[in-house]
């Protein structure tokens, strides 16, 4: 259980970072 919620919130983070780092054109167009 632990290990799971483990790799989630590092997937997440990894998805975080890469939106902060790369410019999401998607969300330029949905605004």
């Amino acid at each position: 259980m632990l290990l799971h919620t483990v790799a989630r919130v590092i997937v997440m983070d990894r998805i975080a970072t890469a939106l902060m780092r790369f410019p999401s054109k998607k969300i330029k167009l949905r605004n």
